[in-house]
Parts: structure tokens; sequence; C-alpha cells
């Protein structure tokens, strides 16, 4: 292993495990870039988990996220959306287990998904590469 891949290792553990000793930089620095990931892991799960979000509270659903990453290592950017999923599962609930099914029925490299839900069918639809998500609703 090369000294670089050896110094990234290190600094990708420390930001992961929320700060740490990296040689060549200041722990102020590693513990502020560990935050910075932390809050960027939260704001990715709660864009993933709206309805979550919306039914707990902004202030409640942060707790318990930073209570459940505690417990994790973090993802990158390609797995923000799995463990909204194991978040949500982790919660229970019919709130949570509907968020889990639609994030899980949504993928990104889907471009339509229909859930159904008891008598609801939720339909997400994205109409160009990459752009907005849009759900649809039907029944009660």
């Amino acid at each position: 292993m090369s000294t670089i891949d050896a110094y990234q290792r290190a600094l990708a553990l420390a930001i992961a495990h929320g700060g740490g000793e990296v040689p060549g930089v200041r722990c102020e620095d590693v513990a502020r870039l560990a935050a910075i990931a932390a809050r960027k892991r939260l704001a990715a799960v709660r864009a993933t988990l709206p309805r979550m979000l919306a039914a707990l509270g902004r202030e409640e659903f942060d707790r318990r996220y930073r209570a459940f990453a505690a417990e994790r290592m973090p993802c990158g950017p390609e797995g923000y959306r799995e463990e909204a999923i194991a978040f949500a599962r982790r919660l229970g609930g019919p709130v949570a287990r509907r968020e889990a099914r639609l994030a899980a029925a949504h993928g990104p490299g889907r471009s339509f998904a229909a859930v159904r839900d008891g008598r609801r069918l939720t339909l997400l639809a994205r109409f160009r590469n990459g752009s907005r998500l849009h759900v649809v609703q039907l029944g009660r």
C-alpha cells in the first residue's frame, strides 16, 4: 500500500468514526470533515424519506437517525438510498414501512415504479434522465 493510499484510508476511517488522528491533518479539521459528512448523510436520508420526516418532525427524525447511524459505518453517496431504507425498516410503523417500500421500488436506474399499499396505489415517475421525481397517489 502506498503512502497516499494509507493516508486516504486513515482519513476515510477517521471521518467515518467521527474523528481521530491522521498524520499531517489537525484533529479539529478531521472532526470538521466528519461533521460535514454526517450532515450530508442526514440530508440525503431526509430527502429520501419525506413522509417519515413530516410524521416524526425534524428534531425527532434527526435524533433517531443519529442513533441509527452511530451503529453503522457510513456509506458513500451511492449507498444513501439503501441506508434510508434500512433506517425506515428499523423504525417500523406504517409510515416507515411504506416509505421503505417506496424507496426500494424506485431505484436510481428506474424511470417508473408502482407500489400498492392496501387500496392505495402510489406511482413514481421520472420523465427525463435525472429530472425531478414525480409522485402520484391513487385511492385512500
